[in-house]
């Protein structure tokens, strides 16, 4: 057979409608020389070309027998691809239409690089979203380790798990997705994922969004607030990223990376302790909770940040003591604005 240029491992659970949205901004790709690979990881319905109303032979469907959740699912795609370069994508997100087209471009452009990122827009909702063909932006290639700077720096708009790589190298430098707590969804693999590419001398980079990044009321993301889970891939989140970047050295001062992660952590933490407050009354007794909750999870991944790396230095430790305010106040003022709007309805 001959190898498809791409390889897209796409997961799914149970979102038959949304998966036809994903399948078909895929399919309507201006570039044809292209796999699909559905990684169908909900048991009780197997996936078809018929069940979906989709006939096209570059779609494969694997129905796992038992559910290997999501970062299982992911490293089984990967391993299942046949493409030079790989990605995946979820069910709920879609491309721009030329997505592939510029992306083989800018590959065979740069001499193949170890892989390639674009931006993404957001969209809302479970409506087909427009797309359009866009323009190609400037471009440039980096390192991974300049790619790695940057996006803590906030300079770059990108999602790490939607970056496109040589597939070969993924599987033998990186392997796939860690899995970072107990829970099915792959939480902060992402980070821990985007910190292991640094291991990729050249990457190129587009800053015009055409990935379709898809908010709405079901995401597994947004609707979780079990806090445990939170904790435990916060932690873990911290530990290996800073053992990988120890081990290789490819960041001259990795504390700033490990930094910006206990951000990421505390500020997700914060906010899925706000969203845990719409469950309960609101009261001085839920505020000090809250509160009480959010400093200890502070204090430790403080206390971890500093094993991680010795001595953090005045300047780590004193921005990590502003986060503890800034979101402890972000949490005050969530509370006040709740407890207003109730007096007023």
């Amino acid at each position: 057979m001959i190898q498809p240029f791409f390889s897209i491992g796409v997961t799914t659970y149970n979102r038959p409608e949304l998966l036809r949205q994903t399948l078909s901004s895929i399919l309507d790709q201006t570039y044809d020389n292209f796999e699909v690979i559905i990684g169908n990881d909900y048991q009780f319905e197997k996936l078809s070309s018929d069940l979906l109303g989709v006939n096209d032979a570059r779609v494969r469907f694997i129905n796992y027998p038992v559910n290997l959740q999501e970062a299982g699912n992911m490293n089984s795609l990967l391993e299942a691809a046949r493409g030079r370069y790989f990605t995946w994508l979820a069910d709920d997100d879609c491309y721009e239409p030329n997505f592939l087209e510029v992306s083989h471009q800018l590959l065979t452009d740069n001499k193949f690089p170890s892989g390639l990122y674009t931006s993404y827009r957001t969209i809302w909702g479970e409506c087909m979203p427009r797309t359009s063909k866009l323009t190609m932006g400037p471009t440039c290639i980096l390192t991974g380790p300049q790619i790695l700077g940057d996006y803590f720096k906030g300079k770059l708009k990108i999602i790490p798990l939607y970056g496109i790589f040589d597939t070969s190298l993924l599987r033998k430098r990186i392997g796939g997705v860690e899995r970072l707590c107990s829970a099915p969804i792959a939480l902060y693999s992402e980070y821990l994922f985007l910190v292991q590419t640094s291991l990729f001398e050249r990457v190129c980079l587009t800053e015009v969004p055409y990935v379709l990044f898809r908010g709405h009321a079901g995401s597994i993301g947004g609707t979780t607030t079990d806090m445990d889970i939170y904790r435990e891939a916060g932690v873990e989140l911290i530990k290996r990223s800073a053992k990988f970047l120890n081990l290789h050295r490819v960041i001259k001062n990795p504390s700033q990376i490990l930094y910006g992660l206990s951000k990421i952590h505390l500020y997700q933490f914060s906010y899925k302790l706000r969203l845990a407050l719409l469950l309960k009354n609101l009261t001085f007794g839920s505020l000090y909770s809250t509160l009480s909750d959010f400093w200890s999870e502070a204090s430790r991944i403080q206390s971890e940040l500093k094993s991680a790396v010795g001595h953090m230095g005045i300047t780590i430790g004193f921005r990590i003591a502003l986060l503890r305010i800034a979101y402890g106040l972000a949490i005050i003022r969530f509370i006040v604005v709740q407890r207003f709007i109730k007096n007023v309805i």
